[in-house]
């Protein structure tokens, strides 16, 4: 006899806890599920039936051959060739979407003072790190106090009573 044996064995007392449910309870062998249809399916979002809309491949002719393009292409493709015909509202979508997906570069003239701008804020750095150094080291003169800017120890407001 096995365990199972043992476990479903009228003459011996029922146990029933934490996974040992009573005996009525549990599923007879070859009798019907309680679950028959088994776990409904995941429901569909209208994003994921977008994108899948949108990466479905169609045959279209280019130049007299048939290639598989996803939609999304087509639909691209033909924008833009709607828009090189001279459609304003193709051409103002056309612009949005190169925007919005063309990495910002900067034109010539601009790169130009780019490049200055960051040659003097390199000359900048240097001097900053120099007058830090000669700091640092006591070789730069300590600034005057605001009351004695001549170096006679007597302060603005001593010598206007005088």
């Amino acid at each position: 006899m096995s365990n199972d044996d043992d476990y479903h064995d009228d003459s011996s007392p029922e146990k029933v806890g934490y996974g040992r449910p009573p005996r009525h309870s549990q599923f007879k062998k070859g009798q019907p599920s309680a679950n028959p249809k088994g776990r409904p399916p995941k429901s569909t979002q209208i994003r994921d039936m977008f994108l899948e809309e949108m990466n479905a491949m169609v045959p279209v002719k280019i130049g007299g051959k048939t290639h598989n393009m996803a939609k999304s292409r087509v639909m691209l493709r033909r924008l833009s060739n709607i828009a090189a015909e001279g459609d304003l509202r193709a051409v103002k979508e056309v612009v949005r979407l190169y925007e919005r997906f063309q990495p910002f570069q900067v034109p010539p003239e601009s790169q130009e003072v780019i490049d200055k701008s960051g040659e003097i804020a390199n000359k900048v750095m240097r001097a900053l790190d120099d007058l830090t150094r000669l700091k640092k080291a006591g070789l730069w003169p300590q600034a005057k106090s605001p009351t004695d800017d001549d170096g006679d120890g007597s302060s603005c407001a001593d010598r206007s009573e005088t």
